[in-house]
């Protein structure tokens, strides 16, 4: 089967901004993510810092998942409109992941996401602000 995808970002003024040239993976496995805390009641550095450690454990947890050559099934960069393409994937459960050092604009963005692979049929995913594996942040 093939997958076709989307990676974007709304911002908070409600911009919507695409990456271009950003590294997707295809990957047999989940990562862990590290668990969230409670940002909504930190001061904006307090935050920003939370939100690095969680963009820098999960990126860890990927390296560790990497040791084993059979993890990555594809990778692929984005187009300047933000979309990414696999082709020939073998019937199965895999999962879409992008971390560290991913940037869109001056947002970290990090995501891992299932996808079923079925026969030759292709398979549409949309990575965006509601599947994020981590909170995004900018510093500006």
């Amino acid at each position: 089967g093939n997958i076709t995808g989307i990676a974007q970002l709304t911002l908070t003024d409600g911009e919507t901004v695409y990456p271009d040239r950003l590294r997707v993976l295809l990957v047999r496995s989940q990562a862990e993510v590290p668990n969230c805390p409670d940002l909504e009641h930190m001061d904006k550095f307090k935050r920003i810092e939370a939100i690095r450690n969680l963009h820098m454990t999960f990126f860890l947890n990927v390296r560790k998942k990497m040791a084993d050559p059979e993890y990555v099934v594809q990778s692929t960069l984005t187009t300047p409109n933000g979309t990414f393409f696999f082709f020939d994937i073998p019937y199965g459960n895999y999962f879409i992941l992008i971390t560290f050092p991913a940037m869109i604009q001056d947002y970290k963005v990090a995501w891992q996401v299932p996808i079923t692979v079925k026969g030759s049929e292709t398979t549409p995913i949309e990575l965006n602000n509601e599947n994020l594996a981590v909170p995004t942040y900018s510093r500006y």
